[in-house]
Formats: C-alpha cells, sequence, structure tokens
C-alpha cells in the first residue's frame, strides 16, 4: 500500500475513547464508536459492545503523547486517555482576547501581555 493512502485516511479517524468493547473474536471498537456500528463488529459481524476489553485500555494508558500544545510552550508528557484533560487544563491553552472585534489567540501568558 502506498504510505500516503494511509496517511490521508488517518485524518478520518477519531480518538479512542475509553471504555474498548470487543466481539466474542477480540476484535475492538471503542465506545463510542460500538452504537454508530449498529453493535456489529465491522472485522467479523458478530456482536460488539457488550465485553471490555481491558487488556487494550491498559495499552492506551500507557501510551504517552506530547501535549497538543507544545508549540505554545508545554513540555508535558501526557498517558493518551488523559491528553484532552490535560488540554482543557494547561496553561499553555489557547485563550482569545476578550476585546470585541479582536482576533488574538495566544498562550494564557502571551494573552496577559497583550491585554496590557
Amino acid at each position: 500500500m502506498d504510505p500516503t493512502t494511509f496517511s490521508r485516511k488517518r485524518e478520518n479517524f477519531l480518538p479512542v475513547i475509553e471504555p474498548i468493547e470487543m466481539c466474542d473474536n477480540g476484535h475492538v471498537a471503542c465506545s463510542c464508536c460500538c452504537p454508530k456500528l449498529s453493535n456489529k463488529c465491522p472485522a467479523c459481524a458478530s456482536s460488539i459492545g457488550q465485553i471490555r476489553c481491558r487488556a487494550m485500555e491498559s495499552v492506551l494508558e500507557s501510551i504517552f503523547v506530547p501535549c497538543r500544545n507544545e508549540k505554545l510552550g508545554c513540555t508535558q508528557n501526557v498517558s493518551y486517555v488523559k491528553e484532552s484533560t490535560h488540554a482543557k487544563e494547561c496553561y499553555f491553552s489557547p485563550c482569545s482576547c476578550p476585546v470585541q472585534d479582536c482576533d488574538y489567540t495566544g498562550s494564557y501568558k502571551d494573552l496577559y501581555s497583550h491585554y496590557k
């Protein structure tokens, strides 16, 4: 397969959200996707959504990713499953200027300097 094909398809993937469910044959899907799949495994068409796959959940917890605010200065690596929580609380999360008609967006520290 051409590597660019996978890169294009990757953009369509949603983040995996716990709990992870599996079918009787061991195929997995996150709990958000199970209803979208009508609780049928896309690989083998058996029922999916009643059995948790704690092994895959443990794998996700052991994967660390850089904070999405890395370009704004955050140096933390966080567990994949805690990444969205960290991003909401991150000191470097982008903030918008509260002044009407101002399109400035930057880190909390930069916003303070901008607003002064």
